[in-house]
Formats: structure tokens, C-alpha cells, sequence
């Protein structure tokens, strides 16, 4: 989780019990909840869209999942400076 947008590596499959979208709603929804309990937040706290992408390979979950661990660093250094 960075300041400014989150990433997230999910994994459905066909038993799943909703869609990415009602998983993404229903996630917002409880950041927000929680925010708003906590005085954190007053103005709306999430953009209406998200961008999703279909990650088709072990190979590819793996560079997805470096790149999240990557763009955190990265974060954390252009901060410290």
C-alpha cells in the first residue's frame, strides 16, 4: 500500500463466491468505514475506477509480485530523500 494507490494480487477462481469488482467494492467500502470511524477521512477516500489485468502465468504472478515489492521501495527512498 502506498500513500496514493494499492496493488493487489488476487487470485479467483470459478468458485469463487462474488467478482473482482464486488471484492474491490466491498474492500473500498471497508477502508473507508474504518477511516471515517477513525476521523482519517471526510472527503470521498478512493477513485470510482480501479485497473484490473489478467495475469495468465506463474511467471507472470512472480514479475507482478516484484514489481509491487519494487515500486514500494522505490517509494520509500524518493521519500527519505
Amino acid at each position: 500500500m502506498l500513500p496514493d494507490h494499492l496493488h493487489a494480487l488476487v487470485r479467483l477462481d470459478a468458485e469463487a463466491l462474488c467478482s473482482l469488482g464486488t471484492l474491490v467494492q466491498q474492500a473500498k467500502g471497508a477502508v473507508t468505514k474504518t477511516a471515517r470511524r477513525y476521523g482519517l477521512a471526510h472527503a470521498p477516500v478512493w477513485q470510482g475506477r480501479f485497473y484490473d489485468r489478467i495475469v495468465r502465468s506463474d511467471a507472470e504472478a512472480t514479475a507482478v509480485y516484484r514489481y509491487v515489492g519494487d515500486n514500494a521501495r522505490r517509494h520509500t527512498v524518493e521519500t527519505d530523500h
